[in-house]
């Protein structure tokens, strides 16, 4: 603990403007600790304590990039690629909460919103269709602060819809017409739920003919209970076996995290090469 405490304030006499961060001041305790428990030096901890700072001095939301901190420590990854991918993270973060104070300024409860953002953009739906989802969900709340709940429905099933193979701009379509016929949170749940099990074992051409038949649909004004029952009928799947036996949804895999190979994606931090006594077991 000796150690530890020199390090933490050796950080805080270079950065005092974090010294009245009680949570700051958690996060670089937990983060020193757990890298001083892998045996890592002073020197190579400081670069990850300075994207605490950054991050904090940005006033973003910490949590993605201590996330990849942790993460990378849990994984015994090399300080350097943990700082590249955190950086990242804090990039990422960043450019979320950019889109929120563009179109949803007054969101109360921003950080699930956010957390939806990076999985949505991990999925494929560019940061484009997303601000044509925020843009769509800030006009349907007539001035009002938009319920974060209805915000995160309408992203998380556009990006689901993605997951399946639906080009990510004609899935952004769908949502957009959704939410400006009035559609509740459990009614954009539902929709993406029934049309996700539809669209898994069906091929592009069949998948685009589901889609904009449900986009006329909305746009006719179809309660969400018939546009369900239509769907079953167009894809021939009854009530009790939706996408069962056709195939799984892809979403497991889209998702942010530490991928199975030992390659460096770009957002991910790879798992460390075997040691050499390891090797051939």
């Amino acid at each position: 603990m000796k150690r530890i405490s020199i390090v933490i304030a050796a950080f805080i006499l270079l950065f005092p403007s974090l010294a009245a961060g009680d949570e700051v001041g958690r996060i670089i305790d937990a983060i020193v600790q757990k890298a001083q428990k892998r045996g890592l030096s002073r020197d190579s901890i400081a670069p990850l304590l300075i994207v605490v700072r950054d991050a904090s001095q940005k006033g973003i939301y910490l949590n993605p990039v201590i996330d990849k901190i942790q993460e990378g420590l849990a994984k015994n990854a090399r300080p350097d690629v943990i700082e590249r991918v955190a950086r990242r993270a804090m990039t990422r973060v960043s450019e979320a909460e950019e889109s929120l104070e563009g179109f949803l300024p007054s969101l109360y409860g921003k950080e699930p919103v956010i957390e939806t953002i990076l999985e949505a953009r991990d999925s494929g739906l560019s940061n484009a269709d997303i601000r044509e989802i925020l843009h769509a969900a800030s006009s349907s709340a007539k001035g009002k602060s938009p319920d974060p709940g209805m915000v995160i429905a309408a992203i998380d099933g556009t990006a689901e819809l993605v997951r399946v193979g639906v080009e990510g701009d004609r899935a952004a379509l769908l949502t957009k017409e959704a939410l400006s016929r009035g559609f509740s949170r459990n009614d954009m749940r539902g929709l993406n739920s029934e049309l996700t099990h539809s669209l898994v074992s069906l091929n592009r051409r069949e998948k685009e003919e589901v889609l904009y038949s449900t986009v006329n649909m909305i746009k006719k004004g179809q309660d969400i209970d018939s546009i369900k029952k239509s769907l079953r009928e167009k894809t021939l799947i009854s009530d009790g076996n939706l996408g069962i036996g056709k195939g799984l949804s892809p979403s497991e895999g889209a998702k942010e995290g530490i991928g199975p190979g030992e390659s460096e994606h770009e957002h991910d931090i790879p798992k460390p090469a075997p040691r050499e006594k390891d090797r051939g077991k």
